[in-house]
Formats: structure tokens, sequence, C-alpha cells
């Protein structure tokens, strides 16, 4: 399995379940990983620390995940640091285009995809840039 060794990520998820499960997994392969509830906080995080990526899911509550990816990608500090959308709410290719021009890395739709798969991705994403 692929690494994610040294990188410290901010996953941004409302949901318990999938957030202390993937927040676990991540840490498990080696991240330092920050978990809040909404892109609120995670942009309170981002003024307070340094991450090598940002994953989060799109529907919250407060601040949606669309919304806070047009402020961090509005930012010039924040701007460069890689986006992955980790969502159930990407229903069709529309949608995906859509979330894409925001200017994230990658897409990936929560039910469809393994968690040991989702980390390595991850890891191959981190690795590249």
């Amino acid at each position: 399995m692929k690494e994610l060794k040294n990188k410290k990520v901010l996953f941004v998820e409302d949901d318990l379940f999938i957030g202390e499960m993937v927040s676990r997994r991540m840490e498990m392969a080696g991240a330092s990983c920050v978990w809040v509830k909404d892109g609120e906080e995670g942009l309170v995080q981002l003024k307070d620390a340094e991450f090598d990526i940002i994953i989060t899911d799109l529907m919250m509550a407060r601040m949606s995940g669309e919304e806070m990816i047009k402020k961090i990608k509005a930012d010039e500090k924040l701007k460069d640091i890689p986006i992955v959308v980790f969502s159930n709410f990407v229903a069709s290719k529309k949608d995906a285009e859509k979330i894409k021009k925001l200017g994230i890395d990658e897409i990936f739709v929560k039910s469809n995809i393994p968690l040991r798969d989702f980390i390595e991705r991850l890891a191959e994403i981190l690795n590249s840039k």
C-alpha cells in the first residue's frame, strides 16, 4: 500500500462515521490528519496551519465544500494546495464537470471506492506534486 508518511491532511467531512473511519485510515498510512465538520472550520484550520492536501465533502451545514473550495482558490497563499472532493453528491457527469471547473485535483464518489483504493490514490496525487 502506498503511504502518506509525513503528509498533513485537512479532511472536511460532516458525517461522523465516515470522518472517523477515513481519518483513522489516513493516520494508519502515516498522515497527520486534521478532521473538521464543515467548510467554515476548514478555512479556520487553513489560517493556522499548512497542509499538503485538502479532502472535502460537498454537502455540509454552515459552509459547503463548494463554497470553501472557491474561497481557497481565491486566496493567493492557499490556491496551490491540492484539493480532492470525496462526496456522494456527484450524481452525473455534468455535476463532476461543474465541480472540476473549481480547480480541484480529483473527485471520488464515497460509495464507489474502497477505502484502501482511496488512500492509495491520495498517495499518488501527493507524490505527483
